[in-house]
């Protein structure tokens, strides 16, 4: 049985959730949970393969890699996704991980099921708030920006602010509803276009994803060693 390679952080550079916390970061949690697994072949036979990645020890994040003709399937402790792209899917996940690209051959939803990855963040939503507030205001008098700051600071970003900004639909409600300056009155009126900037993708799809990256290499390395 072939160990599971690690990933290094050029693995994942481009990932939304490679720096998800300072010990739970995509690359610390890979490879601190699933640095022991094995791979054991359960299917090979051209492009129909079955390999099962687990720690002999226990069950945790374990996941299967399932390939027929144009197709991947990973499933197991960490989810379910198929991808649809080339004949041999193991010639697609190659190099980094490259979320957004990939999610794009998810075989399921519309634009390929990348919509159904993607979650809101509230905190990408008050960055974003904040930073609009920066550029913006610097072009305005010292009151209008005062009287933008306070109401900012009060219903959104202020220690005991009082907004809903649990879901994207509540956050834009929220800033439209703001008690604007007269001068920055309709600022937020076309809000919902930046909307896509308040979201990331999700932490097991990306978990996913480094598990096929890894689990590729793994099975390369072993045809590469048996052939030899």
């Amino acid at each position: 049985m072939s160990k599971l390679h690690t990933l290094t952080a050029d693995d994942v550079e481009y990932c939304d959730n490679k720096n998800r916390g300072s010990y739970t970061g995509l690359l610390q949690t890979f490879n601190k949970n699933l640095g022991d697994h094995v791979m054991t072949v359960l299917h090979d036979e051209g492009l129909y393969r079955h390999l099962r990645f687990k720690n002999p020890k226990n069950g945790f994040y374990w996941f299967d890699l399932i390939t027929w003709p144009g197709n991947l399937t990973i499933t197991g402790d960490m989810g379910t996704y198929t991808f649809a792209r080339t004949e041999d899917m193991f010639t697609f996940f190659t190099g980094q991980i490259n979320t957004g690209y990939w999610a794009e051959k998810l075989r399921a939803g519309a634009s390929g099921g990348r919509s159904e990855v993607k979650n809101y963040d509230v905190d990408l939503c008050k960055r974003w708030i904040f930073q609009d507030f920066w550029e913006y205001s610097r072009d305005m008098d010292t009151d209008v920006t005062l009287e933008w700051w306070n109401q900012l600071k009060i219903y959104i970003l202020g220690e005991y602010s009082i907004a809903d900004l649990s879901s994207t639909e509540s956050a834009i409600d929220t800033l439209r509803d703001l008690d604007m300056p007269k001068r920055a009155r309709r600022h937020y009126s076309d809000v919902y276009e930046h909307a896509d900037g308040w979201e990331q993708y999700d932490w097991h799809f990306e978990l996913c994803l480094a598990s096929i990256v890894a689990g590729i290499r793994t099975y390369n390395a072993s045809k590469a060693t048996s052939d030899e």
